[in-house]
């Protein structure tokens, strides 16, 4: 994952994700959606891997609630197009920014699905393994859960870094 340089100064989520717009190797989706589903805010890949990166701000029971409704809906989304109709895939390619699309052809864009599918759920900052709140904690176990019954996994990452935070506001 340290090759994709993730770790940015960002005070916030849309900042954060529009960083990665001249990057050639990441793609950013942030507002894209299928049928009302935004499924990532940026979307990166490896040769075994497509990641589907999600963010939202500090680590706590309302952003880890809004992350997890996110990327269970996105998995619930990926799964239905995967099974039922996939020119929704192509459609979504189809209405991304020309410069997301000059950083990959739709072919290729469409054969991400078809690799392993890895969702990371990002914070500004806070995160930890072992974290205190039990309501944060059911939700991530919850969410780890119900990704590996569908086929998917799941990271759990900070964005920035607390010196990243204080320089950036």
């Amino acid at each position: 994952m340290k090759k994709y340089n993730l770790l940015k100064i960002a005070p916030n989520e849309d900042q954060y994700n529009g960083m990665f717009v001249e990057d050639k190797r990441i793609i950013k989706v942030h507002t894209h959606e299928i049928k009302f589903i935004e499924l990532a805010d940026l979307i990166f890949f490896d040769e075994r891997n497509t990641y589907l990166m999600c963010n939202k701000g500090s680590f706590n029971g309302e952003h880890v609630r809004d992350l997890e409704n996110q990327i269970t809906t996105s998995s619930k989304m990926i799964e239905l197009v995967l099974k039922n109709d996939k020119e929704l895939i192509k459609k979504y390619y189809n209405d991304l920014d020309l410069k997301e699309k000059e950083k990959i052809g739709q072919e290729e864009f469409l054969k991400l699905f078809n690799k392993n599918i890895v969702f990371i759920a990002g914070f500004t900052n806070n995160y930890k393994k072992e974290t205190r709140s039990p309501y944060a904690k059911y939700l991530l176990c919850e969410l780890y859960k119900n990704l590996k019954d569908s086929g998917f996994d799941l990271l759990i990452t900070n964005y920035t870094t607390s010196e990243s935070k204080k320089k950036a506001q």
